[in-house]
Order: structure tokens, then C-alpha cells, then sequence
């Protein structure tokens, strides 16, 4: 039977993605993260919870954090200060068309600091939440990872029940 007003509801950010991103944060090794949050009309419901979130589970390691409106701009501005605080990774939370801004322009704010040709070494990691795929996404210039759902619909499994952790409210990524 179909069912013509009904929708599927994306799995919940809070629990699941928020601490698979600050695993793989630490993973990385991060020490100095910037996070943004993307706040722009029809993202501040998907990016709030997480990022909040996430600024719990990784704030002995959150640097900055900065909220940004596509529509508002401010995307030049957030480069030059995310270049200005040396981040190791910068985690972004939003959506593609934001993603895709903020890299552009921290292309631009990353040249500008990088003259001297370490630039590899200069540029920070970008970690992205799932709402940012698309295949469009440019990310030259620096190493972009993307968080994805596993899809946990299909039959158990000893490596699908590996694959998912368990998590409490007070665990710790340190």
C-alpha cells in the first residue's frame, strides 16, 4: 500500500553521527579543531543537534566555532579566521552548497598562507557530516573525508554489530 503523506525520517545526528565524527576526529589525531555550523535556512535543524553535540564530545579540542548563513555570506571572512587559528581539522556541518563555499574560500585563505610551498603540510583536514554530499564537491587543496550513514535496515551480523560501537552519554574521546 502506498502511502502518499508519509516521508522517511533521516536517522537521528545527535546519537549516532555526532560521536562517529568525534571518533574519527581522534582517529586523525586532532588536537586543534575548528568547527562550523551551518546555519543557513533549512540547515540549523539538521546542523544544531549535531554540532552541539559534537562541541560537547570534542570540547577540550574545539579551537573556534562559528556559525555561518549562505545567504548572510561571511564565508571570506570565516577563511582568513580559520587560517588565523591554525586549526589540524576543520569539521563542517551542513549542507553540499555550503561546503562547497567554504572550501573555495579556504582555497583562497590558504594560498595566501601557504607561499612558501609547504602547503601540504600547511592545510588542515576538512571532515564533513553526511548532509554535505555531493558529488560536485572540489576537495583539491586539502584532505576532505565525508561522515556516511551505515545502513543498519539489513540483517545481523557479527561484522554489521562490530561495525556499530556503542555509546553512553558519558563517554569520553580523549
Amino acid at each position: 500500500r502506498r502511502f502518499d503523506r508519509c516521508f522517511r525520517l533521516p536517522p537521528d545526528d545527535y546519537h549516532a553521527q555526532a560521536p562517529a565524527l568525534a571518533i574519527e576526529a581522534r582517529r586523525m589525531g586532532a588536537r586543534r579543531i575548528f568547527l562550523v555550523r551551518d546555519v543557513s535556512q533549512g540547515a540549523a535543524e539538521y546542523s544544531g543537534p549535531l554540532s552541539d553535540r559534537l562541541l560537547l564530545l570534542l570540547s577540550k579540542f574545539v579551537v573556534g566555532e562559528r556559525r555561518v548563513d549562505q545567504l548572510a555570506g561571511g564565508f571570506s571572512e570565516l577563511a582568513t579566521t580559520i587560517a588565523t587559528m591554525n586549526p589540524d581539522l576543520i569539521i563542517y556541518v551542513g549542507y553540499s552548497d555550503g561546503a562547497k563555499q567554504l572550501l573555495n574560500f579556504l582555497r583562497a585563505a590558504y594560498e595566501l598562507k601557504c607561499r612558501d610551498g609547504s602547503a601540504a603540510s600547511c592545510h588542515p583536514k576538512v571532515l564533513l557530516s553526511d548532509g554535505a554530499k555531493d558529488d560536485s564537491l572540489d576537495p583539491s587543496s586539502f584532505q576532505v573525508y565525508l561522515s556516511f550513514p551505515l545502513d543498519i535496515t539489513g540483517p545481523a551480523t557479527p561484522e554489521r554489530e562490530a561495525a556499530i560501537p556503542s555509546f553512553t552519554h558519558n563517554h569520553s574521546y580523549e
